[in-house]
């Protein structure tokens, strides 16, 4: 019975030890699952936490943006409403420019037809030309579309002198064009009073006349002659001017120089002439430098020996010796070399036959 009892204690202790054992499991199992729960929640919580800030952080981010958007966006509208006021000032601007291009082209057109006229006014002065006493003339004047500084003029002094001469102002444009006109009205109207049969007294006076320092730094170069048709003479002057050639009937070439300066430069100058005889059926040619100053096709320039061979072959041509209109053929001939539709300088060309 003792046993018996002993047994029943020790069954009770077991089972409760074993129900105490299964309480402590429970409770683990119940501390372990809250444990797990309190981890999962952090692990949750960081989650959400970290969800946040990206969330936070993109929202930053997107307002960062969305605020230099803004800012970007009033910089354009300004930059906007500044090329809109930039685009109405150049429009503006451009009818001014419109308007000023008109007036301009009204203006150029108003000089051009001036120069026109200018030009149609000094090719009035031209001489007519004559045949009389054994002299014959020919010539032939084009003005540049610039208007240059050339004139030319001869007439006769009394029954057995005959002057001629050619003159080319420096520059272009209507000054050098009235500058010229002066000179050769003041030539042809003889108001010079001094003996015109005197090459050296009409230099003179006209270099005293038309210093350069008193007429806006303009100066010309002339040449001067005048040839007695009883004593078969010419005495002549040439003033920096380009060297007329005279043909005689054999063929022989002379160069009427004179080693002088231009008229106008120096107050007082001491201008040399010079004589020579002229023998039957001569010919001489005189020409202001726009004659030959011209670019050929290999875009060279011409020189001025260059021109009187040129001047030299077509005297002797059979075919050019009975040409009324020579001094023209020389123009279109210096008009194909030039290989333009005029020339860059007045074209002043005078022939004088001596018979």
């Amino acid at each position: 019975m003792y046993f018996s009892l002993l047994n029943s204690r020790e069954i009770i202790k077991i089972n409760l030890k074993y129900e105490l054992d299964q309480q402590l499991k429970e409770k683990e199992k119940e501390k372990n699952k809250l444990i797990l729960t309190i981890i999962y929640l952090i692990i949750g919580l960081s989650l959400l936490i970290i969800l946040a800030f990206f969330i936070y952080r993109s929202y930053i981010i997107k307002k960062r943006a969305n605020k230099k958007l803004l800012e970007k966006n009033d910089i354009i509208s300004n930059q906007l409403i500044e090329l809109e006021t930039l685009n109405e000032i150049l429009r503006i601007k451009n009818i001014a420019i419109i308007r000023q291009n008109e007036e301009l082209e009204t203006t150029y057109r108003m000089i051009q037809s001036d120069l026109q006229n200018a030009a149609k006014y000094v090719y009035s002065l031209m001489p007519q030309n004559i045949e009389s006493h054994n002299i014959k003339t020919d010539w032939y004047f084009k003005p540049c579309s610039r208007l240059g500084g050339d004139a030319f003029g001869f007439h006769w002094i009394d029954e057995e002198n005959f002057a001629i001469y050619l003159l080319d102002v420096c520059g272009h444009g209507v000054g050098a064009a009235l500058h010229s006109v002066s000179i050769l009205n003041m030539i042809k109207s003889r108001t010079l009073n001094i003996d015109l049969k005197q090459p050296k007294e009409v230099v003179k006076v006209l270099n005293d006349t038309y210093l350069m320092f008193d007429h806006n730094e303009l100066y010309f170069t002339l040449w001067y002659g005048v040839y007695n048709i009883n004593e078969k003479e010419l005495e002549y002057i040439c003033a920096g001017h380009p060297a007329p050639l005279l043909i005689e009937n054999s063929g022989e070439l002379l160069y009427l120089d004179t080693n002088n300066i231009s008229v106008g430069v120096v107050p007082s100058w001491n201008f040399d002439s010079k004589k020579i005889k002229i023998k039957k059926n001569s010919t001489i040619h005189i020409f202001s430098d726009g004659v030959y100053e011209i670019k050929k096709l290999n875009g060279k320039m011409m020189y001025l020996d260059e021109f009187y061979d040129i001047i030299r072959n077509i005297h002797s041509s059979d075919e050019n010796k009975t040409t009324e209109n020579w001094a023209s053929f020389i123009y279109d001939t210096m008009i194909e070399i030039n290989n333009k539709e005029e020339l860059e300088d007045d074209f002043s060309l005078l022939r004088v036959e001596i018979k």
